[in-house]
């Protein structure tokens, strides 16, 4: 035999072995279910299994019903929620339409209601300048009043000196009129009066 011969049937041999004696060991660990079935469980105690097997049969029964219910309860409500006219959408899309409506009003009317605020400021502002005229108007007319009186005080003022110049030119008619011996009727002096009067000479109108 050559050497890989002898290495294989040492190999083969040493695996048998090994594998004999972990059968070995499985055997001596099984576990013998029919001799636990009898010591384990005996009839009294499969018959209580039966019992809650029963019960969970009972309460699987119930869980089923009770989900039938729930689908059927589901399907009215997705029925409910759904319909055209009368399901809680329908209803929801009128009143979520009748607020768009109701916002859209109150948007006109908010803007209605800002251009009359606008136009009473341009009122406001149009009255305010009038006002502002019509008191500079006043104030112009305030000034040209007492522009006025003074005016017609410097003309009653020039009134008086003129009063006083035309008195003084009498005053100094009379006297004249005395020198030559006229006798001065407190009218005014005639017109050749004034003529020879004016055709005196300059230094004695001084005196």
């Amino acid at each position: 035999m050559t050497k890989a011969s002898k290495v294989l049937t040492v190999l083969v041999t040493f695996f048998s072995v090994f594998y004999m004696g972990i059968a070995f060991m499985m055997w001596t660990v099984r576990t013998d279910w029919k001799e636990k079935a009898t010591k384990e469980f005996p009839k009294s105690r499969i018959s209580e299994q039966q019992t809650k097997i029963s019960d969970l049969d009972k309460e699987i029964a119930d869980v089923d019903k009770n989900h039938t219910l729930a689908k059927k309860s589901i399907g009215v409500d997705v029925v409910a929620i759904t319909a055209p006219e009368i399901g809680r959408e329908a209803r929801l899309e009128a009143e979520w339409a009748a607020l768009a409506t109701e916002a859209t009003r109150i948007a006109a009317q908010v803007d209605a209601e800002a251009k009359k605020v606008q136009l009473k400021e341009v009122e406001d502002k149009r009255l305010r300048e009038d006002v502002q005229r019509l008191f500079s108007q006043y104030e112009d007319l305030v000034a040209q009043r007492s522009e006025a009186e003074a005016n017609v005080k410097r003309q009653q003022d020039l009134l008086f000196q003129a009063k006083g110049v035309l008195e003084r030119v009498q005053l100094r008619a009379r006297m004249l009129d005395a020198a030559e011996g006229k006798e001065y009727d407190g009218a005014e002096p005639k017109a050749e009066t004034a003529g020879s009067s004016a055709t005196r000479s300059p230094g004695t109108l001084k005196k």
